[in-house]
């Protein structure tokens, strides 16, 4: 029910900030393409309880803590937390820009508008398997069981409202703190200057490892260059990338990046 409120929160706020022209239910209602169809689809498959099984691979996880970590005062354990997450999440994306793992995560990029609905949009076998390097790692710190839920909460909600189609960059704030829309826009543009920027949630992370975008150059499209979604049923999409992505593994690669990307 958290899920279904924060979402409307999200899209309402959207069609605020943006206007009726570009807001999502305007989108999906007038409209609506085969990509918006798609997202809709995630979105109730999620909300459905289709992906639910992810949140029992979480808890029926055997890994126990070296140590149950608290500075004693919830504020400083969630600011503490979310830094540790935020850090784990950049490479946890990073991972999924690789050859092999860009099959599974080009479902989430091959979208062609933005909306809160976007960031429902993921192949179900990365979110079956990304847990390995942004959850359970974690899960080794031992950190308060509420503090891991409060922050979680303010993740959803962050991406949701990361991908929505507003033209705000957030200030001072988007250039140093959390990455604004427009930011993260631009790490789903297929231009050639945007290619592999803008990872983060924190912009910290970008700017220490060098995938910062800080150009003058903003994208108003966003997608990939190469139109392999959004032609064929989801469900063959799904199964193709899956089995590109095996191949991927198994195959010697010539280059991390995957070269069917075309920079998307």
């Amino acid at each position: 029910m958290l899920t279904v409120v924060l979402l409307i929160i999200t899209i309402a706020f959207q069609g605020i900030v943006a206007g009726w022209g570009r807001s999502s239910v305007r989108r999906f209602l007038v409209s609506p393409g085969r990509s918006e169809l798609v997202d809709a689809l995630f979105v109730l498959a999620q909300l459905g309880g289709a992906f639910s099984f992810l949140t029992a691979i979480y808890a029926a996880s055997s890994l126990s803590p070296w140590f149950h970590f608290t500075t004693g005062y919830a504020a400083s354990d969630g600011v503490l937390y979310a830094l540790i997450y935020t850090f784990a999440d950049y490479w946890n994306h990073r991972v999924w820009h690789t050859r092999a793992g860009w099959f599974l995560h080009r479902t989430h990029h091959s979208a062609e508008h933005f909306s809160p609905l976007l960031a429902h949009r993921n192949h179900p076998l990365q979110l079956v398997l990304e847990p390995l390097i942004r959850i359970w790692p974690l899960m080794l710190f031992g950190f308060p069981v509420d503090v891991v839920g409060f922050v979680m909460i303010l993740e959803y909600l962050y991406q949701m409202v990361a991908h929505c189609d507003v033209d705000h960059d957030w200030g001072w704030f988007g250039r140093w703190i959390l990455v604004s829309p427009i930011g993260h826009r631009i790490h789903h543009s297929h231009l050639p200057e945007h290619a592999d920027k803008n990872f983060s949630i924190l912009v910290v992370w970008d700017r220490l490892f060098g995938t910062r975008y800080d150009g003058s150059v903003l994208n108003t499209q966003v997608g990939i260059a190469e139109k392999v979604h959004n032609l064929r049923p989801v469900w063959w999409d799904l199964l193709a990338d899956a089995q590109l992505f095996f191949k991927a593994l198994l195959r010697p690669a010539k280059s991390r990046v995957n070269p069917n990307r075309a920079r998307g």
